[in-house]
């Protein structure tokens, strides 16, 4: 367990890798950087390969998205599995049952349910959102990010309370910039329309 008076700010020198009191190891990617990568990343996809290629992050903002323009967290939860269940299935199956010693890829024949949503994933999303920043709480990115891993929530707030992704500017950068996108997105899946590059 780190001790919270040692974790160092946000966008302090710490909080970035690289330095002599940094929390994440030299070899980790700074946060902004790792911004400017997924927004990268997001126009060549989105421009090119919407629809042809599975980048997970990417499935998971149109994801949200959707699940956001349906206005109700009953709503956005089901719509969010129902998302994930049609589009990656197929896909996610072939990965995970060909990776040795993990508890998705033991299992040959998972049922549909614990398979797409594990009740380890979903108690751990559960306390994850709980726990969150007050910062993190009053995002307007919130319903993208939910914080993102809690492996990577190793800073303090700008307030001092601690929880907050030490990767937090670089994923702003990122939902903001395909906000525009993912209501594109929206569109078309609301009108029944496939996904083609632009």
């Amino acid at each position: 367990m780190w001790d919270p008076d040692t974790l160092p700010p946000f966008d302090s020198s710490g909080a970035h890798p690289g330095n002599p009191d940094s929390i994440v190891t030299d070899w980790s990617i700074d946060p902004d950087d790792w911004g400017y990568f997924l927004c990268k990343i997001w126009d060549d996809w989105y421009g090119r390969d919407i629809g042809k290629v599975f980048v997970n992050l990417f499935e998971t903002a149109a994801e949200r998205g959707w699940a956001r323009s349906r206005s109700s967290a009953f709503i956005a939860s089901s719509a969010a599995r129902a998302w994930r269940w049609n589009t990656m299935a197929a896909c996610t199956r072939a990965i995970t049952t060909s990776i040795p010693n993990t508890s998705s890829g033991t299992s040959c024949r998972p049922q549909v349910r614990e398979w797409s949503f594990p009740p380890g994933q979903r108690n751990s999303a559960s306390t994850n959102s709980t726990a969150l920043a007050r910062q993190c709480r009053e995002c307007n990115c919130l319903f993208a990010c939910h914080g993102e891993c809690a492996k990577n929530q190793l800073i303090r707030t700008p307030e001092g309370e601690v929880g907050l992704n030490y990767l937090c500017s670089g994923l702003q950068k990122f939902w903001h910039h395909t906000d525009r996108d993912v209501q594109d997105i929206c569109r078309h899946m609301a009108r029944g329309e496939s996904l083609k590059p632009g």
